[in-house]
């Protein structure tokens, strides 16, 4: 399957009122399966909405990849016929960092 998803949010800064917003955090990503295999594809943008101020971006890959006894490993199943066993394992990658940061301090730019 192939999925679109955004994620909105929006903030707003104490010392101007709790009401006027000052920050958007976008999301947007393709994500799917295929057999074993899940992928993700994303990107994500955080912007003060005055257009001043720091903009941090950066896009991401992800992998991942399911095993399970019951399903794949007939072996298992003979061994231990009571048991089960799930693993999972992932690999990703940052390929885009304009500027995202590594600490809550806004220094250290993230690895890319």
């Amino acid at each position: 399957y192939l999925t679109f998803y955004t994620d909105q949010n929006f903030f707003s800064d104490r010392t101007n009122g709790w009401i006027e917003l000052s920050e958007w955090d976008s999301t947007y990503a393709f994500t799917g399966v295929v057999d074993h295999f899940g992928w993700r594809l994303q990107y994500e943008r955080d912007a003060p909405i005055d257009r001043r101020g720091i903009k941090q971006a950066h896009a991401d890959g992800l992998i991942t990849a399911k095993l399970q006894s019951a399903q794949d490993m007939a072996w298992w199943r003979r061994l231990f016929p009571n048991q089960s066993l799930t693993m999972y394992g992932g690999a990703g990658w940052l390929f885009h960092n304009s500027n995202y940061f590594a600490r809550p301090d806004n220094t250290g730019r993230a690895l890319c």
